[in-house]
């Protein structure tokens, strides 16, 4: 489904070029869950944005469901995002002044993936799948943090996306919600048939994952056996 091959992003410094990502090769199957762990500054954000064509690597090759996503335009890679990734952040990125309803709506809206006359529906499905139907018409600032990573879940899904992104997704969470968002989380990946690779600082969230891929700030390495885990 994913494959990478030497993929490396690299920024201008004041004596030399800095290397934030350095991918040899990277490839995820169908359905398959996958931790990214490692120190902070190894390149873990920059790779899930590489990924969702939100950033382009200095060099490398990116190859997602068959596509050439780094030779795709702007808007051919916007429209190919919202059909085929589905993104929760570390911040939720919810849009303010919409409602819950409104965000996962949005969402279709962009991705086009679902008949018009019954986005409402499968937003109200989606949102129930992750215990958000009581809440659908709050907007975030109503919202505690838990219930606002629940409706980006719900987001992410909305178009039913063969790849899931998740970049730290209980960051913001206390223990219990935590517990909660990552079982919801796998639980909505598992019926919605999508892959999903998730950023985290914790070995309890990572070990949750099939497979554990470690990097370090000079290099990746990868762990090809499901729950290894290799010393940055």
């Amino acid at each position: 489904m994913l494959i990478v091959n030497q993929v490396t992003k690299t920024y201008p410094g004041e004596k030399k070029d800095i290397t934030v990502l350095q991918m040899e090769r990277f490839e995820m199957r169908r359905n398959e869950k996958v931790a990214l762990i490692g120190p902070s500054g190894c390149g873990k954000s920059t790779f899930l944005n590489i990924l969702a064509g939100l950033n382009r690597p200095t060099s490398g090759t990116v190859n997602l469901l068959g596509t050439d996503i780094l030779g795709l335009s702007a808007s051919a890679m916007d429209r190919f995002r919202a059909r085929n990734i589905g993104y929760i952040h570390q911040n939720f990125n919810l849009i303010p002044g919409f409602t819950a309803l409104e965000n996962v709506l949005l969402a279709m809206q962009f991705g086009n993936t679902h008949p018009k006359k019954d986005r409402k529906e499968k937003a109200k499905s989606l949102l129930a799948m992750v215990g958000l139907e009581h809440r659908m018409g709050h907007k975030p600032e109503q919202l505690s943090n838990g219930e606002q990573q629940r409706v980006a879940i719900a987001r992410a899904l909305s178009n039913k996306p063969a790849l899931v992104l998740a970049d730290e997704p209980t960051a913001s969470l206390d223990p219990e919600n935590t517990e909660l968002v990552m079982s919801l989380l796998l639980q909505a990946c598992d019926e919605n048939q999508a892959a999903l690779l998730l950023v985290s600082h914790d070995m309890s969230i990572a070990e949750k994952m099939e497979r554990t891929v470690a990097l370090s700030r000079a290099a990746i390495r990868v762990g090809q056996e499901d729950k290894t885990y290799v010393p940055a």
